[in-house]
């Protein structure tokens, strides 16, 4: 995944994430989950453009809820799900889906998926990747909302199934592969 990356990482002595990053990468991690709202943009971006980074960076939202968008300030999920992450240089973006605990709308996820993938200069798509409530039941729904090539986050919709994890994520990917067809 080439992303144009200049020859040393960020120097940031003040901040833990050189030394995660460092670690994570000696314990043979190849994909890196960072959170712009805890960390910084800048510091996602800078990240997304070292040579010590390989494999997929998500981009997550932990903090990035007082950013979102009210009636009267804020950003809207297209932007700070589907726009920022791609001008950072992530390659996945993780979003809560409608119905969530957040205030996305359907309208938000069908614009997030778009702002993910549509052309914009010579700025690469990223895969919008949909969290929060996610069941076998609601994948069709995001399909339509996200569109194919959507990535899905499991958790709290699989956990408490009585077959166990292993069966509901069985059922899930099932249930993705029928629709892939």
């Amino acid at each position: 995944m080439d992303r144009g990356r200049q020859q040393e990482p960020p120097s940031e002595s003040s901040n833990e994430v050189p030394a995660q990053i460092r670690f994570a990468r000696q314990a043979g991690v190849d994909g890196f989950l960072l959170s712009p709202g805890l960390i910084g943009y800048a510091t996602v971006h800078d990240w997304t453009r070292s040579t010590e980074l390989f494999g997929p960076i998500l981009a997550h939202p932990a903090f990035l809820g007082t950013y979102e968008a009210h009636s009267d300030s804020g950003l809207s999920p297209r932007v700070l799900y589907g726009q920022l992450p791609r001008l950072i240089g992530a390659d996945i973006s993780i979003f809560p889906a409608s119905g969530s605990a957040f205030p996305v709308s359907r309208a938000d996820c069908r614009d997030i998926g778009s702002a993910c993938r549509e052309p914009w200069s010579t700025l690469q798509p990223v895969f919008p990747t949909v969290a929060g409530r996610m069941g076998k039941g609601r994948i069709p729904e995001m399909l339509d909302l996200c569109g194919r090539g959507a990535v899905f986050v499991l958790g709290s919709q699989v956990r408490p199934d009585p077959a166990g994890v292993t069966a509901a994520r069985e059922r899930f990917l099932t249930t993705l592969e029928h629709l892939a067809r």
